[in-house]
């Protein structure tokens, strides 16, 4: 993964830095026989080290844009969780609301279904009166 890499690059890059330090103080210390070789290899190693610095920048840029991507996604799934959540409520009400509108319904129908048989009771006792 990039943080991985990042780490290992990390290592690395400390890695150099304290051979270098090696190399300088060799360099301070010797009464300069054989510098060639040794500048030599301190050169590749400032210029491993400017690479190597390079690649650290780069990967942690590309780290925050990732990690920038990765935080609007996240917001856009909390934000979408919400809005479901919300709908998963107002499905609720309105369930609710649809069964207690049946039930009305029911007893509406049933209220008539008594009217109508008093009705046709009275009016059948009053035809045969």
């Amino acid at each position: 993964s990039l943080e991985e890499q990042l780490d290992k690059m990390k290592s690395l890059l400390i890695q150099r830095e304290s051979l270098l330090r090696k190399y300088q103080k060799r360099v301070s210390s010797n009464n300069h026989t054989g510098l060639l070789s040794q500048d030599d290899r301190l050169e590749s190693c400032e210029k491993d080290n400017i690479r190597l610095n390079k690649m650290l920048a780069q990967a942690k840029i590309a780290y925050e844009k990732t990690e920038g991507r990765a935080n609007s996604l996240e917001e856009a799934v909390n934000a979408q969780k919400a809005q479901t959540s919300k709908y998963q409520k107002e499905a609720k009400r309105l369930a609710n609301e649809l069964r207690n509108l049946s039930e009305a319904m029911r007893l509406m129908s049933q209220d008539m279904e008594q009217q109508m048989n008093r009705i046709t009771t009275f009016v059948s006792s009053n035809r045969g009166a």
